[in-house]
C-alpha cells in the first residue's frame, strides 16, 4: 500500500473512532448538574411573537391598513422627535431620506461617506422590510410599542 493509501486509510480510522467516541455520546446531557431557577421550558406560544418572517414581496405580513392623515398624527407624536418634522433627522437621529443621487459625485470629492449616511432610500429597499423594522424597532424610546395599523 502507498503512503497515500496508509494516510487515507489511518484517516478514515481516527474520522471513525472520533464520532464513535465523541460526536454520538449525549451522556454528558443526561449527567450535567440540574440548575434551579434557570432558564425555562420553551413553548410554542411563547416563541410565537417572535418568529416572525416578512417577504420581501409582502407575503406573511399581518393585516392592517394606514391612512395618511393618520400617518401625519402618528409620525408627529411618535416619530417627529428624532427624525424632525419633516424626516430631516434632529438631536444627531438620521433622517428619514438620503441626498439625492445628483449630490453624491459632490459629497465623494468631498470626502462625505454619501452611501452608509443615504437614509431609507440605502438601507429598507422594500415596503415590507420598512414595515417590519418600524414595527419591531420603532419608536426608539419605546421599541415595538406601535400597533400593527400604527405601523403601516
Amino acid at each position: 500500500m502507498s503512503n497515500w493509501g496508509l494516510g487515507l486509510a489511518a484517516a478514515a480510522v481516527a474520522l471513525t473512532l472520533s464520532n464513535s467516541a465523541f460526536a454520538f455520546d449525549t451522556s454528558a446531557d443526561k449527567s450535567a448538574p440540574k440548575v434551579s431557577g434557570i432558564g425555562m421550558n420553551i413553548t410554542d406560544a411563547a416563541i410565537k411573537p417572535w418568529n416572525i418572517s416578512y417577504f420581501y414581496d409582502g407575503t406573511n405580513l399581518p393585516d392592517g391598513s394606514g391612512t395618511v392623515s393618520a400617518g401625519e398624527k402618528i409620525y408627529s407624536a411618535q416619530c417627529a422627535m428624532c427624525h424632525g418634522d419633516f424626516g430631516e433627522g434632529a438631536h444627531g437621529y438620521p433622517k428619514m431620506v438620503g441626498d439625492p443621487v445628483d449630490q453624491f459625485e459632490a459629497s465623494a470629492k468631498a470626502g462625505v461617506d454619501a452611501v452608509s449616511n443615504r437614509g431609507l432610500n440605502n438601507n429598507w429597499g422594500n415596503a415590507p422590510t420598512l414595515m417590519d423594522m418600524i414595527h419591531r424597532a420603532m419608536p426608539f424610546y419605546a421599541p415595538g410599542t406601535l400597533t400593527t395599523d400604527e405601523a403601516y
